[in-house]
């Protein structure tokens, strides 16, 4: 089995014609799928007064969470200081999105 597998996986890297092939049916099918991701309405209209809601509520606290826990782990795993700086520096900019998205 493992020859076979090995077999074709040659043919196929030597042969010029299989990988033009290949890439044809890689474009068609991204522009299959975009076509299908672009059609219709949009499925995250009227979502934005949600979001803002659970930010200005519970969820401001969660974010506080994990930029502190995550700001710890890098820290401890690297022992640098400047990886936690670095870390703060995000969360405050993490901060200043959210008091710009209101």
């Amino acid at each position: 089995m493992r020859d076979r597998l090995t077999y074709y996986l040659l043919w196929c890297h030597d042969s010029p014609r299989v990988w033009l092939v290949f890439r044809l049916m890689l474009c068609l099918g991204g522009l299959l799928w975009a076509g299908h991701a672009l059609a219709g309405s949009d499925v995250l209209e009227g979502t934005m007064s949600d979001v803002n809601a659970t930010i200005q509520g519970n969820g401001r606290k969660w974010i506080y969470l994990i930029e502190g826990v995550s700001a710890l782990i890098a820290y401890r795993s690297t022992k640098n200081i400047y990886v936690l700086g670095s870390v703060i520096a995000v969360a405050i900019f993490i901060n200043v999105l959210l008091a710009m998205s209101k």
